[in-house]
């Protein structure tokens, strides 16, 4: 374990700035392809961003019409945003005259048929990346599916993790002390994870075709749009990503083994309701599993620890067995107003958050302590921008929420003086006080944004970003890239192709059997090894 008393900011010294300015981070930034009207695009994925099977920089998700841009790792937030630029240009450039929609929550869907689900070609892996997503259309539907969100990948160097390990005079092994390092930071996150909602929480409306049925809880913008007149992230409720089957998870974050068994407890428990739509029919996979997640990657958690996992394995397998290598970050909504999805100031306070989630102690959760930070998070989500809201402490007496954000932003400083001092700049002071402002006044922050603008224009949900994506197009399409990233690039595409043909030519295995040994990588010695009490209720 960590002692707090090794974690003092007093304690930072030059040495120590010097490991904090070797940690990691990355983007993965969804962004789903329409038309010039604002219908979801029913093009292929564009042959000049090579296979989305094995293209290191882009992907696609849930749907054919929705790229994901993955950049790699920077060690720096400004590198970071070049990259991401550099990487959306390019897009751009290959898209003819479709868009990239400015928020995640999606354009106009008339009809789920028009929602094209992704292809990955027909090896063993690409065919269960499809049949994966097939489960997902039946279980949430498709139009929960091309919700669009940021993911921000933070790590910390291994150097850094060796001085701590050493300063702290730890007997146990090197890994274990920085999974269990990681795990204390995802446990901090999660508590102060409705700040960050209230701060990139931008999806206040939605366009009513989103909705299968009235929400009481939602008023009427204009005939077209729906919205929450103080919510934040309309992506981040039960009307997107907190469907109540999600909901049941109890997925325990008090250490590495608790936090696999659980997920892997849901991905054995057999559920009723899935059950019911089968894996085989007529000759053709209908999901993968019938059981509470197919794989551990459905698990949509708000922060969730992480390494790199062969193809052949479920990611949860090499968790288990090589421990966490990084923090992914899911609760941030794409930035409408930023042609990257992200804006650099923001970048920079996620590094400041993260950073702080080390130095601060972090007890671990009982029931009733997760409890208070889910409604924490259903509050910001639902009421973040209304005057006097009021969050539930761990005593379970009430705060007002503006006074716990300033107090949080405000112990920020000294962290973010330190790291400037190494920056030799004011980023990480300039980014905090942005986010103080957000607090001090809710009209600043993207939800509160978009609302004023959508009235001040007299917009619905779809004429506002519509205009937007086609803003983000005008100024990116603008933009040269160099010869040398063009070719890049070229070489890229052309290799990810490569690969999955080499791939689907030199499959040996029946698909049964690959999903047979993918599916039983982690199901008994995790299982068997593991430790925690977990409770899942089956539907």
């Amino acid at each position: 374990m960590i002692e707090s008393k090794e974690l003092d900011l007093e304690s930072i010294d030059e040495n120590t700035l010097h490991l904090l300015s070797q940690r990691r981070c990355g983007f993965e930034c969804e962004g789903l392809r329409v038309s010039t009207e604002a219908k979801i695009a029913q093009s292929l994925h564009p042959e000049a961003l090579g296979s989305a099977l094995t293209h290191s920089f882009f992907t696609k998700d849930y749907s054919e019409a929705l790229i994901e841009i993955i950049t790699p790792p920077s060690h720096k937030a400004e590198g970071l945003q070049a990259y991401l630029e550099k990487l959306h240009t390019f897009v751009y450039s290959q898209i003819g005259s479709e868009l990239l929609w400015a928020s995640s929550m999606p354009c106009r869907i008339d009809h789920e048929d028009e929602v094209p689900l992704a292809y990955f070609g027909t090896s063993n892996r690409g065919r269960m990346k499809n049949i994966y997503r097939r489960g997902l259309k039946l279980r949430y539907g498709p139009r929960m599916q091309i919700i669009a969100g940021n993911h921000y990948n933070f790590s910390f160097s291994t150097k850094f993790w060796k001085f701590f390990h050493q300063k702290s005079n730890s007997s146990v092994l090197l890994q274990d002390f920085i999974s269990d390092g990681y795990m204390r930071m995802a446990r901090n996150f999660l508590r102060i994870n409705p700040l960050l909602v209230y701060i990139f929480g931008a999806t206040p409306a939605v366009d009513k075709s989103f909705l299968k049925r009235p929400d009481k809880r939602l008023e009427r913008f204009d005939k077209d749009t729906y919205y929450l007149p103080y919510g934040t992230s309309l992506r981040l409720s039960d009307l997107g990503y907190k469907n109540p089957a999600q909901a049941e998870l109890r997925i325990n974050y008090n250490s590495l083994k608790k936090y696999i068994h659980s997920l892997n407890a849901a991905i054995n428990v057999p559920s009723r309701k899935y059950a019911k739509f089968g894996v085989l029919k007529d000759g053709i996979y209908q999901q993968i599993s019938p059981n509470l997640l197919q794989v551990d990657n459905e698990y949509y958690g708000m922060v969730r620890p992480k390494r790199k996992a062969p193809s052949s394995v479920m990611p949860i397998h090499t968790l288990y067995q090589q421990g966490v290598d990084y923090l992914e970050i899911r609760s941030l909504d794409l930035d409408p107003f930023s042609t990257t999805r992200v804006s650099l100031d923001n970048l920079h306070f996620l590094e400041l958050i993260l950073i702080s989630c080390f130095f601060e102690e972090s007890p671990l959760f009982d029931n009733d302590q997760l409890d208070i930070v889910l409604e924490n998070h259903d509050r910001v989500i639902l009421w973040g921008r209304k005057k006097g809201l009021k969050l539930i402490q761990t005593d379970r007496d009430e705060i007002n929420f503006k006074t716990w954000a300033l107090d949080l932003l405000n112990k920020l400083y000294d962290l973010a003086l330190l790291l400037d001092q190494a920056e030799e700049a004011s980023v990480f002071v300039q980014a905090l006080e942005q986010q103080i402002n957000k607090v001090e006044n809710p009209d600043l922050t993207p939800s509160g944004k978009i609302l004023q603008m959508m009235r001040s224009n007299r917009q619905s949900f779809l004429d506002f970003h519509l205009e937007l994506a086609h803003r983000h197009k005008e100024i990116l399409g603008n933009r040269v890239l160099s010869n040398t990233f063009l070719a890049e690039m070229k070489k890229l595409g052309i290799k990810s192709i490569e690969e999955q043909r080499q791939l689907e030519a030199d499959e040996e295995k029946s698909f049964e059997e690959f999903l047979e040994e993918y599916l039983s990588s982690n199901r008994t010695e995790i299982l068997r090894t593991t430790e925690g009490n977990v409770h899942l209720e089956r539907d």
